[in-house]
């Protein structure tokens, strides 16, 4: 794998000094920016010593990073980020000790953005408004959720994006390192594609530059030094207010074709699922880190009727039977889903799914997914909600039904021997 490295910063044409501070580690594929706070000889304290501690409790635990890349497998994948989140932590640990021991640096914190890329894989993290932007196949897309005011604002439905833009409160950070003991960073972890490109930046580049902009010059330009000096230009030439400071990891050579093919596969699959029709892409991605894909061979039983599980399953290709009593109900084929009502209770499969060619299909777990579910409370919401509409229209059905069987049966109450046969369809369908 081929990974391009390059960082830029400047001071910006309003502030006398640069309390940014980046670090780049092509060692172990790391970038780093840091936003400090605090004023002179406080802010930038802050920042270099969190992007340092960080760097160096990596390469401390090397071994974690290396078995993740001898066995890319979703247990692994969680070590590397308890590992990132701890390194996070004890960057805050060590700057809130330093800022209550040390008068002149009383208050002093930073904004964190990370991007660490073993393999196939990257791994993002952030605190604060610092972000981490994506490239891929010519959309750049917005990583991470700023700990901002206004973006709990804009998530609450309070104020709209617009707002968000103009509001006075636009700097207020909920989240940041070095404020408090302890520190909370979002950790999250993408599969990649041949071409992808990170771009790490400070708030002095992000709130000019809209993802419109990313996307024509990444396009007109691929020399990623130049793309940071336009970068930078940009920013001062729109008022230059904060310091900035952005970073862009360029990805090659991930993976064949058909790996790559594979990700926007699963991406798309996803999007056309009733139950995700909601998510964004981001959400869509915390949804793939947990997925595992499987094929099964002809005739084989992916589910047997009776059992019980915790599997929901997302035809990727190929196509299978739905059986009853041992009697084909019905068939499907890619983008359909089954077993999705194990995600909530572990009553026996109702069916056996049985594949009538290869097929190669997507698994959701519900103790993975669950684990989503706790820390991310509006991807529970969206799939709980799904789930109830669902169920909704499944009443709507069955009333319907009844209604119907109820009718026939009072309209065809001549001959006892009809009757009998409704009452029994009846009792039958209400089982």
């Amino acid at each position: 794998m081929k990974i391009n490295i390059a960082g830029l910063t400047d001071v910006g044409i309003k502030r006398d000094h640069n309390e940014d501070y980046f670090i780049v580690t092509p060692e172990i594929n790391l970038a780093i920016i840091c936003d400090g706070m605090g004023g002179h000889a406080a802010g930038e304290v802050a920042s270099e010593m969190t992007a340092t501690v960080v760097t160096q409790y990596l390469l401390q635990n090397k071994n974690i990073l290396k078995e993740f890349s001898e066995l890319i497998n979703i247990e692994n994948a969680g070590e590397v980020k308890s590992l990132i989140h701890d390194a996070v932590v004890k960057a805050g640990a060590d700057v809130w000790d330093r800022s209550v021991s040390d008068e002149s640096k009383r208050g002093m914190g930073t904004t964190l953005a990370l991007v660490l890329i073993i393999e196939n894989q990257a791994f993002m993290a952030h605190v604060g408004d610092s972000r981490v932007y994506l490239s891929r196949e010519n959309k750049v897309l917005q990583i991470t959720e700023d700990h901002s005011y206004v973006n709990e604002m804009v998530k609450q439905g309070l104020m709209s994006k617009k707002q968000a833009a103009k509001s006075p409160h636009a700097n207020i950070i909920t989240r940041a390192i070095g404020q408090q003991q302890f520190v909370k960073p979002d950790v999250m972890q993408t599969e990649l594609m041949d071409g992808d490109q990170f771009i790490i930046c400070s708030d002095g580049l992000s709130e000019y530059m809209l993802e419109k902009e990313f996307e024509k010059e990444l396009q007109s330009n691929k020399d990623i030094r130049v793309n940071l000096k336009n970068f930078i230009n940009f920013a001062n030439k729109a008022g230059g207010k904060d310091n900035i400071t952005a970073i862009i990891m360029n990805v090659g050579d991930v993976g064949s074709k058909e790996q790559i093919a594979n990700i926007s596969h699963k991406i798309n699959a996803l999007k056309k699922v009733p139950l995700f029709k909601n998510f964004t892409y981001n959400e869509l991605n915390k949804l793939i880190e947990i997925i595992r894909v499987k094929i099964y061979a002809t005739n084989e039983f992916i589910l047997k009727e009776g059992t019980t599980g915790e599997d929901m399953f997302i035809i990727l290709a190929g196509k299978v039977d739905i059986i009853v009593n041992e009697t084909v109900q019905a068939s499907l084929g890619p983008g359909k889903l089954f077993g999705e009502m194990s995600l909530i209770d572990k009553s026996p499969r109702s069916a056996s799914i049985r594949s009538t060619e290869e097929t190669r299909v997507m698994v959701i777990s519900r103790t993975p997914l669950f684990s989503i579910f706790k820390q991310e409370t509006r991807i529970a919401m969206k799939i709980f909600w799904s789930f109830l509409q669902n169920m909704n229209k499944r009443l709507r059905l069955n009333d319907e039904k009844v209604t119907q069987l109820v009718a026939l049966q009072t309209k065809d109450n001549d001959t006892e021997s009809e009757d009998g046969l409704i009452i029994d369809d009846l009792n039958e369908f209400l089982k």
